[in-house]
């Protein structure tokens, strides 16, 4: 396991001052430099990094970059990375992001379907309702996921085919 990094040692530092210095030195500045970090992470398994990754408040240091990044990040190569962000643009309800996750939603990582399928039904957005329902009919294994986001939704068009998928 790889050593944490010493800016990161010296931000949990009793000293207010030398924390925020070095936390702030953790901060990445710009959305390549914010994506690159993740995907270093999750390729390299370091558990170390997986502590801050618990911590990370998000790309919200990218300020009005914070939702494009997410967005760009479900895009990456790793599938992780790509469901972190996807749970990331659920916590914040993000609109403007319901046509990457549709695109999500044929992904051929399970994990990154079901967060894509939990975030459209939290976002509530009835664009999702058709591909949602879609699921619900050809996948089993996360069609109650998509069920219950489809229930979040509130579509009434989406009432009778969930009423059939119950009596099956």
């Amino acid at each position: 396991m790889r050593a944490l990094h010493p800016l990161l040692i010296l931000s949990c530092a009793l000293s207010a001052p030398v924390a925020t210095l070095a936390g702030a030195s953790l901060v990445p500045k710009t959305p390549e430099e914010y994506i690159r970090r993740f995907e270093r992470m999750y390729s390299e398994g370091n558990r170390a990094d997986e502590t801050l990754l618990t911590y990370d408040p998000g790309p919200k240091c990218l300020g009005d970059k914070e939702i494009p990044t997410l967005i760009e990040m479900t895009r990456s190569t790793i599938a992780d990375v790509r469901s972190w962000a996807i749970h990331r643009l659920r916590s914040e309800k993000a609109h403007e992001a319901v046509a990457c996750l549709l695109e999500r939603l044929r992904d051929k990582d399970t994990r990154v379907r079901e967060a894509a399928i939990a975030a459209l039904g939290e976002i509530g957005n009835r664009e999702a309702v058709n591909p949602l329902l879609e699921i619900l009919a050809k996948e089993a294994y996360v069609g109650g996921k998509a069920a219950r986001a489809l229930g979040k939704i509130g579509d009434p068009s989406a009432l009778e085919p969930l009423l059939r998928c119950l009596s099956e």
